[in-house]
């Protein structure tokens, strides 16, 4: 093994720890297992030390391409999230590889041609740049490990934008010392550190905007839910409303009856009690969970279904007894079923697919367990999670089940998001306790 081979070797090592540091901090690990990322950080590690070694021209282009393919298939997030974090990550490299080197001509006095015909103080160099690289890995990502924050793409776009510029600026720099055939001057590693600096500093302006995106997402998410709620309870009003009426009235249906029985008129009769029982069921739930309002979602949404020719079932266990907050209970409820509509009416357009939810509500010693079952599109889903949104508007969507984990999370709970055979499955269990608002 040559000499050159062997100063490779903490150099790759150094620069495939970076990646796996810098995309698994920032999107997260796509899959539970390890061995999907160790087999491709060996693959790497074997690729770059192949071209290190017989392609050298070839070098300067893999890490950026490693950096994409690795964000695409192995991390969680949006494809622009990814592709994002991709580019940002490529941008550093070239900043800290321009900035070391300008450093070691300005320290050592000798020009960037020297540097590159000297094979220790070359390797130097690149090591260097690899440690400076998975600092500002580190540094940027400080000691986040939750996937990214769902921010609009403008706010992504900026933060690139500027992290690029000075990227160029920083080569150019580094183009320029290399040019004139001389050592670099002061000026110039002024102008590094400055490149360099500020390609930090920007990301954490990003933060700031990425807080407030946040923010607004939020309030968006807010608005949304008691928008639901009002329709809600103008559904649950006109039905007390409806019963008021009947109950008003069934002075007057009683006397009637009585009248068409004392008459002997029989069929008279019959026609009267099912006009009034069919009446008296299209306001009147037939779900009897023992607990009103839930009945009231449940009737709500399964008149949408029947109007749309989905079929709806159910299975419950009597809820009276459930101490989970009433306004809890019904952000998940109400979020979960939309959800399956939604994906039911993306299925208008294949007439062989069967359309059906599927609602279960069970109660264990401790909890209670919800699961709603769905005809579906494909779907992606992270970490059996949050399902990977197929509509243009992404950042516009997927309130429903962020709010459905908000709310699961406060009351001590876990879900489960799964899509299989064409079918999707929501699953969450909460503890049957008291929780404020």
């Amino acid at each position: 093994m040559s000499i050159s081979t062997l100063l490779q070797l903490p150099v790759v090592m150094c620069e495939t720890a970076t990646l796996v540091v810098f995309f698994g901090r920032f999107l997260g690990r796509k899959y539970n297992s390890k061995l999907p990322y160790i087999l491709s950080s060996a693959l790497y590690f074997v690729l770059n030390m192949t071209a290190s070694t017989w392609f050298k021209e070839f070098v300067p282009l893999l890490t950026p391409l490693v950096c994409f393919a690795l964000s695409l298939t192995l991390y969680n997030g949006t494809k622009t999230q990814r592709l994002f974090y991709s580019g940002l990550l490529v941008a550093y490299i070239f900043v800290a590889e321009s900035f070391v080197m300008v450093a070691l001509t300005f320290a050592f006095g000798r020009t960037m041609l020297e540097i590159a015909q000297m094979t220790t103080l070359f390797y130097l160099g690149a090591y260097s740049s690899k440690v400076l690289l998975l600092i500002l890995a580190f540094v940027v990502s400080g000691r986040r490990k939750t996937r990214v924050k769902p921010v609009p793409f403008t706010y992504h776009l900026f933060l690139l934008f500027i992290v690029c510029i000075c990227a160029g600026l920083s080569v150019g720099d580094m183009v320029l010392v290399a040019a004139s055939g001389e050592p670099a001057t002061l000026m110039h590693l002024l102008f590094e550190t400055a490149f360099l600096l500020l390609s930090v500093l920007v990301f954490f302006v990003f933060e700031k905007f990425q807080s407030y995106a946040e923010h607004e997402l939020q309030t968006t998410m807010i608005e949304q839910q008691l928008a639901k709620n009002e329709l809600l309870f103008e559904t649950i009003e006109s039905q007390h409303t409806e019963i008021r009426a009947i109950k008003h009235d069934m002075v007057n249906h009683l006397t009637s009856i009585g009248v068409l029985a004392d008459n002997g008129q029989v069929a008279e009769l019959q026609d009267y009690i099912g006009e009034y029982i069919k009446d008296s069921q299209a306001v009147m739930s037939p779900t009897i969970t023992g607990r009103p309002s839930v009945d009231a979602i449940i009737t709500e949404k399964r008149l949408f279904a029947e109007q749309e020719n989905i079929r709806f079932g159910i299975v419950f266990d009597e809820l009276s007894d459930v101490l989970v907050n009433p306004v809890h209970l019904n952000i998940i409820l109400s979020n979960a079923l939309d959800n399956a509509l939604d994906a039911c009416r993306a299925l208008s357009t294949q007439p062989e697919r069967k359309r059906y939810i599927e609602l279960q509500l069970k109660t264990e010693p401790g909890f209670l367990l919800m699961r709603v079952s769905n005809s579906s599109p494909e779907v992606s889903t992270n970490d059996g999670e949050f399902p990977i949104t197929s509509k243009a508007e992404k950042n516009l969507h997927g309130f429903g089940l962020a709010s459905i984990k908000r709310v699961v999370e406060r009351n001590r709970g876990v879900m489960f998001c799964e899509y299989k055979d064409g079918e999707f499955v929501f699953m969450a269990q909460i503890f049957n306790s008291k929780v404020n608002t």
